[in-house]
């Protein structure tokens, strides 16, 4: 296939409820990202959860055709295939871009001018041995 995928992580659960544990493998996507000087374009997914029991039956319905008798290195490989076709299928991969120049509109001109402020406070005191300076920037990040 295409898809490249990180190292994957592979963690072992014990949740003393019985003698099995639960194993979680994480598979992180590598995907290349396009560059443009002004937008950055990503590709992301949409989740909910709605289309998460969606998944899940999709999922379960993939997995009726495995068989407990099968070799644990076939099973894990089928699995390996079906799994990342199911994120697919449901959660498909969807081209978005942020744009740099996009204003916050929930940041207005006094929170600008309270960041700056708790940002000279910071170095005032970062630099400065003066008690003072420094229990009024202790004082200001209340």
């Amino acid at each position: 296939t295409n898809i490249l995928y990180g190292s994957s992580d592979l963690v072992n659960i014990d949740h003393s409820l019985s003698d099995h544990n639960a194993l979680i493998l994480t598979l992180p996507k590598i995907i290349p990202s396009h560059q443009n000087s002004d937008n950055k374009l990503y590709y992301r997914r949409g989740f909910s959860d709605k289309k998460m029991y969606c998944f899940l039956n999709l999922l379960h319905g993939k997995l009726v055709d495995f068989s407990l008798e099968a070799d644990v290195n076939d099973s894990y490989n089928t699995f390996l295939s079906l799994f990342p076709n199911s994120m697919d299928e449901l959660y498909p991969l969807k081209l978005s871009k942020t744009n740099k120049n996009k204003k916050l509109r929930w940041i207005t001109p006094e929170i600008k001018d309270l960041a700056e402020k708790k940002r000279e406070l910071h170095s005032l005191a970062k630099n400065s041995n003066n008690e003072s300076i420094i229990n009024q920037a202790r004082a200001f990040k209340k």
